[in-house]
């Protein structure tokens, strides 16, 4: 019954994993049934055009296991911040990579890289102009 979950909240309980756990299936839940929802009208005009969505590398807010399970196709949305402070390059094209071979084990089949930047985005932190060449180095990280 999930009238009996509360959501984590800063001001609240947000250490209890069980709470925790349960407020992600909600969630999940909720977000798949309306993604459902949203697909109807798209599958009854054209059937035979394959279903994604975007997801987000390693987001913890939903199960893309279950997610996977809707789509025809997975895709995901891939921005490493190459030439960080935080951290060296070979760690950013690892990182990078798991996150490839997640999204390709979700259906256990070759999956869409639906984003990427060539340059600058707006919401990184920190900011560092693409070497050259980068930006077709992720986008064959990819494939490989």
């Amino acid at each position: 019954d999930w009238s009996q979950i509360e959501s984590p909240s800063p001001r609240g309980e947000n250490a209890l994993h069980g709470l925790n756990l349960d407020w992600k299936r909600f969630v999940t839940h909720q977000t798949i049934d309306f993604f459902k929802n949203e697909i109807v009208p798209i599958r009854e005009i054209t059937p035979e055009k394959p279903i994604t969505t975007n997801f987000m590398g390693l987001y913890k807010g939903l199960d893309y296991w279950e997610f996977a399970k809707e789509l025809d196709v997975v895709s995901w949305d891939n921005y490493p911040a190459w030439h960080n402070d935080a951290e060296p390059n070979y760690w950013t094209a690892c990182e990078t990579s798991f996150k490839h071979d997640v999204n390709r084990s979700l259906k256990g089949k070759p999956f869409m890289l639906m984003e990427s930047a060539p340059s600058l985005v707006n919401w990184m932190p920190v900011n560092k102009l693409k070497r050259p060449e980068m930006h077709m180095l992720s986008s064959m990280q990819a494939v490989a």
